[in-house]
């Protein structure tokens, strides 16, 4: 059954396209994509924060635009120790767009890349182009300042029961157009980061990937 026609404001254009999702539980008509075992995805991280590490989930949040943690009673973020998750991408450039675009530079110190494999099929729910309508909300949301909705919806679908066999999000990066990922804990046990497979970005071996993709996205670098 279609989703229920409720996403857009009466404004035509902008934020407030997007509204909080419903206070019940709709049908939706989803569509999935399915990451195959042996697929290749990368991730740039930071280590020293919250304790990140190639392939491990962050708990602690909401932070990021589809983070699904639960906040304090102050609307703060928390560690949500039953909810991680971690982002990645098929693309470098969608990456450092994800993770540099707002800030409009690329830190090389401190920052690195890691290159993650699937083990086993990962069960993403579409929200590209038109199969956002079928999860109760339009393309847009994708690219929407307002984090506050968009961690709502990430919490409505990880707890949609349609949707409980469900490993996470792909939706195409506001800063590149490219697709990116959003992984649910449910994930963990499904990607792994062989040894060797991560580097500073720094690393000399990856400073024509950092040049383009700062001359495709328009960032400076340091």
């Amino acid at each position: 059954m279609p989703p229920a026609r409720r996403r857009r404001t009466d404004t035509p254009t902008g934020d407030s396209e997007i509204v909080q999702p419903p206070s019940t539980y709709i049908d939706l008509d989803s569509c999935f994509e399915i990451l195959q075992r042996g697929k290749r995805l990368l991730r740039i991280y930071a280590p020293g924060r919250y304790g990140a590490a190639p392939a491990r989930f962050r708990t602690r949040g909401p932070y990021k635009r589809f983070d699904h943690q639960r906040a304090d009673v102050d609307s703060l973020p928390r560690v949500d120790s039953q909810r991680g998750i971690l982002y990645a991408g098929p693309t470098f450039i969608g990456c450092t767009g994800e993770y540099f675009g707002d800030t409009g530079e690329i830190t090389r110190q401190g920052n690195r890349l890691a290159r993650l494999s699937v083990l086993k099929p990962i069960k993403l729910l579409d929200l590209r182009a038109t199969a956002a309508t079928g999860a109760g909300t339009i393309p847009a949301i994708s690219g929407i300042s307002q984090r506050a909705t968009t961690q709502a919806w990430a919490r409505w679908w990880y707890t949609h029961p349609q949707l409980n066999d469900a490993d996470g999000l792909i939706y195409t990066a506001a800063n590149s157009g490219h697709d990116a990922i959003a992984l649910w804990e449910r994930a963990r046990g499904k990607i792994t980061c062989h040894a060797h497979n991560h580097w500073g970005l720094d690393d000399p071996q990856l400073a024509d990937d950092v040049h383009l993709a700062a001359s495709k996205l328009h960032l400076t670098v340091t």
